[in-house]
């Protein structure tokens, strides 16, 4: 396992290291690899199965630096440590799987780091939908799909905007975003059934949403990565948001 350090404080670092080795499910054959700026984790960027980063940092922050990371890497779990109890709204866009408190007592940090060496250990293999019509077929990773509508007798797959680049390429001028989706024969009822224990859920009877990739929720709306808003129906309110809960506790390391 390969895990990247980024702190400014020497001692922090120390006391982290400590933490990680002595955890008792750490793997025998561990990496770690510690930079002082955010600057100098991202020119030495690589493939790393965890991150911790600290949020004040000299030259740019944390907080910027796990934006320009998810740039380069989508799903390396990220963790923030530091001395700021931040509101979640300040890091939710870079998917933190946790943040640790360094003024936490040991058996605190202990334990949280327990939790995170643990969920990164058992992650499976990525989920994706594979996906058939008119003579193509996509393979796609779930964390690429913001959402699916309906569209005619099936489906349109609306991507994030990092895999609707790769596929599709610069949108033309007057050219409808409908044209950059990925369309389907399979109802989305069917979509829904398959992917409902993995984040998938009724917004409208017109379209089921991915709540990992969720970063606000509004009072009629939620707010999807890539600045896109959808409505939520009246009617779906209360199912929404208890699915959308029941799945964020399950796919999250929060403070207790």
């Amino acid at each position: 396992m390969r895990i990247a350090i980024c702190d400014d404080y020497q001692e922090d670092i120390e006391y982290l290291r400590q933490l990680i080795l002595e955890c008792e499910i750490c793997p025998k054959e561990v990496e770690l690899s510690v930079f002082y700026t955010g600057e100098e984790l991202l020119k030495n960027f690589s493939k790393f199965n965890l991150i911790f980063l600290d949020i004040k940092l000299n030259g740019i922050n944390g907080i910027q630096t796990a934006e320009l990371i998810r740039l380069k890497d989508q799903e390396v779990p990220i963790v923030f440590f530091t001395n700021f109890d931040l509101q979640t709204s300040k890091v939710v866009k870079t998917h933190p799987i946790h943040y640790l408190i360094k003024r936490d007592s040991m058996e605190q940090n202990k334990a949280m780091i327990h939790d995170v060496l643990k969920k990164v250990c058992n992650q499976e293999e990525v989920p994706r939908l594979f996906v058939a019509y008119g003579g193509k077929t996509f393979i796609l990773p779930l964390s690429d799909i913001l959402y699916i509508s309906i569209l005619d007798k099936g489906t349109a797959i609306w991507l994030t905007d990092e895999r609707r680049l790769e596929i599709f390429g610069e949108l033309k001028r007057n050219q409808d975003l409908m044209a950059q989706t990925i369309k389907s024969g399979v109802k989305l009822e069917t979509y829904y059934e398959k992917l409902k224990n993995n984040g998938f859920i009724y917004a409208k009877k017109s379209y089921i949403i991915n709540a990992q990739l969720i970063i606000s929720r509004y009072k009629d709306s939620v707010l999807l990565k890539g600045g896109y808003e959808l409505t939520i129906a009246r009617s779906k309110k209360k199912q929404f948001d208890d699915q959308f809960t029941e799945f964020w506790l399950k796919n999250t390391i929060g403070r207790q």
